[in-house]
């Protein structure tokens, strides 16, 4: 089993706490991804179910075509692991006001191996009085209260997905 960082929104967080949200959706990402297009998974010899590729060591097992040079591709890697895996989640986060000025990757050394008490911006008592946010982006492993299972992983074509959904998952231009 892996452990992997994914990033989450403050209104995500709230969601994933209170049982609301039990999945979520990444892009794949491709070099020259415009040329490139997912076949009709139904179709996708590779594919058991026909219900968004396999999952292997390897990664999802999919088929993309390239519309200029017919080539096919069959594996994307999922960044964020596959079935057993596990996530721990970053979100927007804080320590005590003295800590303010410390790097995150210093502050448990300056706590002289206590564990610091660390605020999360998505607490209902969470206030602003005094206490820097940091960014989830700087979160390190220590101060994640989240870590969520991997149970499943598919490839889904982004035309198949309505304008609702994507607005739901936060997904962008």
């Amino acid at each position: 089993m892996s452990e992997k960082p994914i990033l989450f929104s403050g209104e995500m967080v709230r969601a994933i706490r209170q049982g609301k949200k039990t999945q979520t959706r990444r892009v794949i990402k491709l070099d020259d991804h415009d040329m490139w297009e997912l076949q009709d998974l139904s179709r996708d010899p590779l594919l058991m179910d026909g219900e968004g590729g396999t999952f292997t060591k390897e990664g999802w097992v999919a088929t993309f075509e390239h519309l200029e040079l017919g080539e096919t591709y069959h594996n994307a890697r999922s960044p964020f692991g596959g079935p057993g895996d596990a996530l721990w989640v970053r979100e927007t986060w804080g320590v005590g006001a003295w800590l303010n000025n410390t790097k995150p990757s210093e502050i448990l050394e300056r706590t002289k191996g206590m564990f610091p008490w660390v605020y999360y911006r998505e607490d209902e008592w969470a206030c602003d009085a005094g206490r820097l946010w940091r960014p989830s982006i700087h979160m390190p492993r220590w101060a994640s209260r989240l870590q969520l299972e991997v149970v499943d992983v598919r490839v889904r074509k982004g035309g198949g997905i309505s304008w609702e959904w994507m607005v739901d998952f936060e997904v962008s231009e």
